[in-house]
């Protein structure tokens, strides 16, 4: 076993559990059992999300396209406002 993971082994298992050795030894990540790599596959899901939707939005007819595309622009254009209006120190 590499050096690394038997450390984090011993630092998070410190009494020698074999079960979680053997998490480790069969692929299992220290991100998984921290809980770090399920937000990084959110941040990827909701991505993918994102990107099908826009591919589906590219499918439609163009006056269809632009009324979308103006009201994305509407919310985007809101958010951006919001916080200038947030970041401005209070006069």
């Amino acid at each position: 076993m590499p050096r690394n993971l038997g450390s984090v082994t011993t630092l998070l298992f410190p009494h020698g559990n074999s079960t979680a050795g053997s998490l480790i030894c069969v692929g299992v990540s220290v991100d998984t059992l921290l809980g770090v790599e399920t937000s990084k596959r959110r941040a990827k899901a909701s991505d993918t999300r994102l990107t099908r939707r826009l591919q589906e939005i590219d499918k439609l007819a163009p006056t269809e396209k632009r009324q979308i595309l103006q009201i994305i622009d509407a919310f985007i254009e809101r958010g951006q406002l919001k916080r200038k209006v947030g970041n401005k120190p209070p006069a």
